[in-house]
């Protein structure tokens, strides 16, 4: 269940940049929004797994830490490439 509602409110920020934020989205780095929809699809595909063929305790988990680590990636991988690559 908090899986399906954290999906939800994702879905709707996800949703809120694209169309009020949009010229903030697009001077992102193009990884930076690759990974969050990547991120959005796991977590899809995780839900639709669970409801359909009933997928809980390690492959529920493993889908949840692999979304995760996408949307980790997204965003701390933008400040360490900002913070360490470019200087700044």
């Amino acid at each position: 269940q908090l899986l399906t509602i954290g999906f939800i409110i994702f879905s709707f920020s996800i949703l809120y940049a694209l169309f009020f934020l949009n010229d903030e989205i697009w001077q992102q780095p193009l990884h930076k929004l690759i990974l969050s929809f990547a991120s959005w699809i796991i977590f899809g595909l995780l839900l639709v797994g669970h409801i359909r063929f009933g997928w809980r305790g390690k492959q529920a988990a493993s889908w949840t830490l692999s979304a995760f680590i996408m949307l980790a990636l997204a965003y701390f991988g933008v400040w360490a490439v900002k913070l360490w690559v470019i200087g700044g």
